[in-house]
Formats: C-alpha cells, sequence, structure tokens
C-alpha cells in the first residue's frame, strides 16, 4: 500500500455505550484498505470500558481514563497514530462499507490535495436512515471547499465523520484547539484551509447518528458562540458582515441547494441509487 494512504481512524469516546460497538465494528470492516483504529475513552461509566476491552486486540491503540476533553482525546490519537491520511469518528457515528478504500483511492490519485470531503447519511438511534416527506433518505453531499467558501458558510454543507486529511497538513495547521468544546472541527479546516487545498469525494462515506443525547443536540448554544468566535479570528462579523461576504454566502447557498435538489430529484425518479446504511 502507497505510504500517503495508510489511514489512521481516532474515536474519541464517553458514555456512548450504546452505540460504540457499532462504531468500532464499521472500522473494523472495512475492506481493501489498511487501517489503524485507535479508540480513547474519557473515563465512561456506562460499559463502555468493557465494550473497548472486548475488542482491545483488533485496536491499534485504546485507553480508558480521565482526559482533558474531546478534542484533547482526538489530538492524543493523532499524535499516537502513523497513517498519512487521519480522520476521527466519534463514538455515536459509523463508517459506510467502501468508505475508506474509496478515501485511500482518492488521496493517492489527488496528491495536491490536503483535505477531502465525502458525503453522510443521517440515521436515528436505532440506526436506520432518517427520511423526509417523499421517503427519501437525508443526507449530506459535502461540497467544494475553499478557505473563504468556509469562513463565510460554515459547517452547513459538510458532516466530520466524511472528513479526512493529510497527517502533515494537521501538523502543519497546529492541530486541534483543546480549548474549544464543538468548533474545533471548524476552526482547524480553516486552519488546514488557508494554506492547503481540499477536494470532494463523490460518494457517501459515513453515517451522522441524530438522537436527542446528541453532541448537536445538547451545546446547540455553545456551537453557535464557538463559530462565531472562530469567524471573529479569520475577520468575519456574523452581526454585520461586508457587503462582499454578504454576496458570497447567497452566492454559495444558491449553489448548494440547486446540487442538492437536482440530486434528491435524481433520487427520486431513481437515476442514482439512495445511500444503503
Amino acid at each position: 500500500m502507497a505510504e500517503a494512504a495508510y489511514i489512521s481512524i481516532v474515536t474519541p469516546s464517553y458514555n456512548q455505550g450504546a452505540f460504540l460497538e457499532a462504531t468500532i465494528s464499521s472500522v473494523l470492516h472495512q475492506a481493501e484498505t489498511a487501517v489503524e483504529h485507535m479508540v480513547l475513552d474519557g473515563g465512561s461509566t456506562d460499559g463502555s470500558a468493557e465494550i473497548i476491552a472486548r475488542y482491545s486486540s483488533c485496536l491499534a491503540f485504546s485507553r480508558c481514563a480521565s482526559d482533558g476533553g474531546q478534542a484533547a482525546a482526538i489530538d492524543e490519537g493523532f499524535r499516537r497514530s502513523t497513517g498519512q491520511v487521519l480522520g476521527w469518528l466519534n463514538s455515536d457515528d459509523i463508517l459506510l462499507p467502501g468508505a475508506l478504500a474509496a478515501v485511500e483511492r482518492y488521496f493517492c490519485s489527488h496528491q495536491e490535495v490536503d483535505v477531502a470531503v465525502g458525503g453522510c447519511v443521517f440515521v436515528d438511534k436505532r440506526g436506520d436512515a432518517v427520511h423526509d416527506r417523499l421517503g427519501l433518505p437525508l443526507c449530506n453531499l459535502g461540497a467544494p471547499l475553499s478557505f473563504h467558501r468556509l469562513l463565510y458558510v460554515g459547517m452547513v454543507s459538510i458532516c466530520q465523520p466524511a472528513v479526512f486529511f493529510r497527517r502533515e497538513a494537521y501538523f502543519r495547521a497546529g492541530g486541534l484547539d483543546m480549548s474549544m468544546r464543538f468548533s474545533f472541527d471548524y476552526d482547524l479546516l480553516l486552519r488546514m484551509l488557508r494554506r492547503g487545498r481540499a477536494g470532494r469525494i463523490r460518494r457517501y462515506l459515513a453515517a451522522f447518528r441524530v438522537h436527542p443525547e446528541a453532541k448537536t443536540q445538547v451545546l446547540a448554544p455553545v456551537n453557535y458562540e464557538e463559530d462565531r468566535q472562530v469567524r471573529a479570528k479569520w475577520g468575519y462579523d456574523v452581526q454585520c458582515p461586508s457587503r462582499r461576504q454578504i454576496l458570497a454566502r447567497l452566492a454559495y447557498r444558491q449553489e448548494q441547494s440547486a446540487r442538492v435538489r437536482a440530486f434528491r430529484l435524481a433520487q427520486f425518479v431513481g437515476v442514482v441509487a439512495r445511500p444503503a446504511v
């Protein structure tokens, strides 16, 4: 296997025992590519430690102990890893079959790309696909990225489990900001794309689990405030954006809406396959 295509996946874990086994299994069952998987648990009390122990022989590294939070656990995993391509998978999300083989092929054939974004399917607490009123699976298609597009629009067209990046890009950007509780992925992507280049993998790579205990539900106010702080650091005022920023944001949203409408119409008439979970 090409050195740059070797993938390390880090799973930060804390009291998500109901979903953790499915997360680990989704990585272990990736075919056609070598994967280094690490699970770093922050001292769960819900049986997660027993699940991790059961799979420890299949993991490159695991530990169950108090830590500095989610970002600190992910960064520790990356620093312990050996992979040339990195990603993290939270303990309630899953990778779809063949995802990492697609990531490997993409990075091998796009040496100029530092960050790659794929599509993501939304699933419920049971792992079933979430559907809209037409019966079509709700999904996020990923998006063509640049620094300014990401700054103006935020993470609305991106799902973190479907984001992968080169090792050197991560460390060149300075790694994760461990003072953040939510927006450290947004902050990291902006720093990587300030000097790096992004690409898009045109397939579904992961499933994002939607449930009442999910961080996106519980910490929504923290998410908004940290996103605002990240944008302010790069000169974007959420309350009073410049005319250029407003126009760029509107153009990008229209572009994304048109892409989603066209894709979902193709799903409806059967031109493209619906994502399978």
